[in-house]
């Protein structure tokens, strides 16, 4: 064993006091991206309880119909954006008409969006990062591309002057839809305030068929108040070159937008949506559906969490308040921090690459005790085994039994991640 392979102790158990603390908190802290092994970035701070709301604290909304926003493959007709040099784009968002114009927008006064983000192979290793326009290029990542491989990853982005800017390593083909938004609000709401399971729940695991829709019924696991679900899309043993699209159940003819993408035979992959959810004839069954381009296809849908509807309790828990994205934790690195003016905790020792059957802490900066949530981008880079996952929960608590983040190879997959936090921050295990 060498010095980078160190880590401390696993541990699962959290505190007795600490599981009734969980539940008195009250905001969903914004995160970013941070690339190795296991990365955590921070996008938000959260509230405080019994204050006023903090600056930018925003209720979610998801559109109707996701769009594509940018494309910019020659050959493709989505180019409404500006060009800022070979490697990066600019998008306006807030305020921009929908495409589709029986379906509304985003709203000019949105605090951040809801992303996917695609970049095309172009021959070599590759990143992708989206980040609020302005003068700050941050040391993050939303997306990693093989050098083979056409590589997706959902992002929330905060807005800058109500736009975007998307930018590569090197260049290539990058693909922009645009899924939901976050609007600032003034007090407590009932609508658009995210609601995190206890635990995730598998609504679905089972082979699909090509080119066709397959419902999901997720009655079980969310509420009747839920208005979109969040979900790990997870593909296994694909049949060849495809992606794969989460839409409303009313959505119809072939999606324009997709949330995944897999580029061999045998392949596994995972990608985060967020789903706008829609009742059945009955009113009493909720679903969402599925859209598979690749045959003999084995789909698992795990459900994370929901946001609130118009029917919800008005409160201020699970709003959600964007910032800038940060890194906070490179495993590949021995030191963390300080970043973007944040003092950071320092590990007690380097980490270097998971071990089977090891958790790796990470305390995040100095939230309140009222952050209930955190919005992640976790990449894993250089893993031990060709075919593995990665479970990223709570720190000290239960490690779930179901996976963010899947891998098949030793490219760098990334994978967004909304999780609870305790005061110990998040943790992340592999057993492979």
């Amino acid at each position: 064993m060498t010095p980078s392979d160190l880590l401390t102790e696993p541990r699962f158990a959290a505190p007795a006091d600490e599981a009734a603390r969980i539940g008195r908190r009250r905001f969903i802290a914004g995160a970013g991206a941070m690339a190795g092994i296991v990365a955590v970035g921070n996008l938000g701070l959260p509230g405080l309880a019994g204050a006023a709301l903090p600056r930018g604290a925003s209720q979610f909304f998801p559109l109707a119909k996701a769009y594509r926003a940018a494309d910019t493959r020659p050959d493709k007709p989505e180019n409404s954006f500006t060009s800022v040099n070979d490697r990066q784009i600019r998008i306006k968002i807030a305020g921009a008409p929908h495409p589709d114009s029986t379906v509304e927008g985003v709203p000019a006064d949105a605090t951040a969006v809801v992303l996917n983000l695609t970049g095309i192979r172009n021959g070599w290793p590759n990143n992708i990062r989206a980040f609020p326009t302005g003068p700050e290029f941050p040391d993050v990542s939303n997306v990693n591309v093989a050098p083979t491989i056409t590589s997706a990853n959902m992002a929330t982005v905060k807005l800058g002057g109500g736009s975007v800017d998307v930018a590569a390593r090197f260049p290539c083909g990058m693909v922009v839809d645009v899924l939901g938004y976050y609007r600032p609000v003034s007090g407590p709401v009932a609508e658009g305030r995210y609601e995190s399971l206890p635990s995730p729940q598998r609504a679905f695991d089972s082979p699909v068929g090509p080119e066709r829709y397959t419902t999901i019924d997720i009655t079980d696991q969310v509420p009747k108040d839920a208005s979109s679900a969040v979900i790990n899309l997870t593909v296994a043993q694909v049949g060849g070159v495809g992606w794969f699209a989460a839409v409303a159940h009313d959505v119809e003819g072939r999606p324009t937008t997709s949330n995944l993408n897999v580029m061999q035979q045998g392949d596994t992959r995972a990608g985060a949506a967020v789903v706008p959810i829609r009742t059945d004839a009955t009113g009493t069954r909720r679903r969402i559906k599925v859209f598979s381009v690749p045959s003999a296809t084995r789909l698992i849908v795990d459900v994370f969490g929901y946001y609130t509807s118009s029917t919800s309790t008005v409160s201020s828990e699970g709003l959600f308040v964007p910032m800038n994205p940060v890194r906070i934790r490179d495993t590949r690195k021995d030191v963390v921090g300080p970043m973007a003016g944040l003092t950071l905790p320092q590990p007690d020792q380097p980490v270097g690459r998971l071990f089977p059957g090891w958790v790796v802490e990470q305390v995040l900066p100095a939230f309140p005790a009222t952050a209930a949530a955190v919005v992640m981008n976790v990449t894993a880079v250089g893993p031990r085994s060709d075919r593995g996952h990665l479970r990223v929960s709570a720190a000290k608590v239960p490690v779930p039994g179901t996976s963010n983040l899947n891998w098949v190879g030793t490219f760098a997959v990334p994978n967004h991640v909304i999780s609870t936090v305790t005061t110990y921050g998040v943790q992340a295990f592999t057993p492979h």
